[in-house]
């Protein structure tokens, strides 16, 4: 598994984009939840997510997913996560009935491109 980093990037207009590497455990939950506030309190009102290459092992880091999903709604606004359909992240929003707040993609590439960003 890759070294546990996270990033974030401008990505359009009032876009970000939040690329989360590596094994996500207690530790890195709150880097990955300033992160994703960070991106809420900068105006976007679009943000994509890419967890593609994350293993998200702590309930924290998801709690920290569906802040932004609340705040950007208030913005008329979405959170797209990038994750491959067997990715585990996929199962437990599904199994906790939160991925509804979410748009999901396949892909960086694919939501970027769907969502008209730069990336």
């Amino acid at each position: 598994m890759t070294a546990f980093a996270v990033s974030r990037f401008a990505a359009g207009l009032e876009a970000e984009l939040v690329v989360v590497t590596g094994r996500v455990g207690p530790l890195e939950s709150d880097d990955v939840a300033e992160a994703l506030s960070a991106a809420g309190r900068g105006g976007a009102r679009r943000v994509v997510v890419d967890l593609a290459d994350a293993s998200v092992e702590d309930p924290g880091a998801l709690a920290g997913l569906y802040e932004l999903a609340r705040v950007l709604r208030v913005r008329d606004g979405l959170v797209a996560i990038a994750a491959p359909p067997r990715h585990e992240l996929r199962a437990v929003l599904a199994a906790t009935g939160v991925d509804q707040a979410f748009t999901l993609y396949d892909s960086r590439r694919a939501a970027l491109d769907d969502l008209d960003l730069d990336g």
